[in-house]
């Protein structure tokens, strides 16, 4: 049993630092977990007498032997004057959080400091500050009686969100934050998707392969919150940021015959004559000397007509001139080519295009071996089906986004860790093109005689494509490789 009273967490958290007129003794403390970029960071909140709340990541857990009083919390629930809000905890705890947290799972993602300060500091919908402040009520409401709350310590609990009889999430924390969120409720709510799932259980085939070590691929969900453009010229940060939040719930399948990927640019061939490249080559010069200090944009036409002066004195390049000049004025193709038996030297050269985005194709055979399987293989095929199908709204003139997959191939450690396989590809957040069920795999129809009727087997396709195109930064970013540094994984 923990020394700290109200201790929700088996004692997995023991805060040992002391708010202001406060001691290091919370009077309850829960587990707590915050969506933030898709990922479900664990932590842990605690409430103190005086109304003061802490949420603190599981990476910054303090322990019972510390000896420091040093505060790791992220978030900070206080009363400044008239009003109860939460912000950061100090000018460097969502940066720390930032860079400690590692993920969990097979996924290991990262998490941003703009992704901290966007799900924290959203308005739409239930918003962080909103639940962590449900908790700070209920748990002061469990030490001072619900009755008695508001008249408790000269009133300073008077105006905490959630004790005036009305829910905590329909409650902002000031009255610029109920401005901004009654405004972005009109604007948006016949944004927001109705009739979401985003509880799944974890399903397995076959049913064994939950408690084995084999090799498998795991699939899991995130549900399309929509995109934050950016403009801003920033290092590291995309024009476009996608956002997401997390579902519960996986698929997990053995790994099948086939595994392949294709990593592709586009090329494209491009021509540039003379007449053109010197049109370039003045260009360029012009737009070059209006952005250098001290450089006339007049002088620079001036020598762009003096080098073009110059080549005209070469009598073969007049002569060639003249015939492509009256080729265009004639409308006669190919003068230059009739006249001279020549052309215009077209500079052929390939050059990049465009990234381009991978696709994947997986195809299982499942066969169940008894009812709970013929379950699993049910759950399985509805995942894939119900995840990737359009979500409606509020009214009939928008659609919202299918949600997003995440897709894994999981090996394990010699110790029974978990761990991404080191010798297959990564792949990038996805979306399901196209789920392709056959539940007459062997062209003839038969059941078993369960309750259910389940098909003695069934055959899915599932053909996913890439969000995202592959750059060279996600080698670095995903796998931690340095500079000149051989890498132990195959990666994208």
């Amino acid at each position: 049993m923990s020394l700290y009273s109200g201790n929700n967490t088996n004692g997995a958290f023991n805060p040992t630092y002391t708010p202001s007129g406060e001691s290091n003794t919370p009077i309850n403390v829960v587990a707590t977990s915050m969506d933030i970029g898709g990922e479900l960071v664990q932590g842990y909140q605690a409430t103190y007498a005086n109304g003061t709340s802490k949420w603190t990541a599981n990476v910054h857990q303090d322990q019972i032997w510390d000896t420091e009083n040093v505060d790791r919390s992220t978030f900070t629930g206080r009363k400044v004057g008239d009003t109860w809000i939460w912000e950061p905890t100090t000018d460097d705890s969502i940066e720390n959080l930032a860079n400690d947290y590692v993920g969990t799972g097979v996924n290991y993602e990262k998490i941003t400091a703009d992704q901290i300060e966007t799900a924290f500091y959203n308005k739409q919908g239930v918003t962080i500050q909103q639940q962590l402040s449900g908790l700070q009520a209920n748990a002061l409401k469990e030490e001072y009686g619900a009755a008695d709350l508001a008249t408790v310590n000269d009133n300073q609990f008077a105006n905490l969100p959630g004790i005036q009889g009305t829910s905590t999430s329909d409650i902002p924390q000031t009255t610029e934050d109920f401005t901004a969120q009654e405004s972005s409720t009109r604007q948006l709510s016949s944004m927001a998707a109705t009739k979401t799932r985003t509880q799944y259980g974890n399903y397995y085939y076959p049913d064994d392969i939950s408690s084995n070590k084999q090799d498998r691929i795991i699939f899991t969900m995130k549900q399309s919150t929509g995109s934050i453009i950016d403009p801003s010229i920033k290092q590291n940060v995309q024009v476009r940021q996608r956002k997401s939040s997390g579902i519960e719930g996986s698929v997990t399948l053995p790994i099948q015959t086939g595994i392949k990927d294709l990593n592709s640019v586009s090329w494209q061939g491009s021509t540039m004559n003379p007449i053109q490249a010197f049109g370039a080559a003045s260009a360029l010069g012009m737009i070059n000397a209006a952005g250098t200090e001290g450089e006339s944009v007049v002088d620079e036409f001036g020598n762009s007509l003096k080098r073009g002066g110059e080549a005209l004195k070469n009598p073969e390049v007049m002569k060639g001139i003249n015939a492509m000049i009256a080729g265009k004025a004639a409308q006669t193709q190919n003068l230059l080519s009739r006249s001279t038996g020549a052309i215009a030297n077209p500079n052929m050269e390939l050059l990049f295009d465009a990234p381009a985005l991978r696709a994947f194709d997986f195809t299982f055979v499942m066969s169940p071996r008894d009812t709970n399987e013929a379950k699993q293989i049910r759950n399985i095929i509805n995942f894939f089906k119900q995840g990737m199908s359009v979500k409606t709204t509020s009214t009939n003139i928008f659609l919202k986004a299918p949600n997003y997959f995440d897709i894994d191939y999981v090996s394990f450690k010699d110790n029974g860790e978990m761990m991404k396989h080191p010798s297959l590809n990564i792949i990038k957040q996805c979306a399901l093109l196209s789920c392709a069920v056959d539940y007459t795999p062997n062209n003839q129809y038969m059941t078993y005689s369960d309750e259910r009727r389940s098909m003695v087997q069934y055959t899915m396709n599932l053909q996913f494509n890439e969000l995202d195109p592959i750059y060279e930064i996600d080698y670095y970013d995903s796998l931690g490789m340095q500079n000149g540094t051989n890498v132990q994984e195959i990666g994208f």
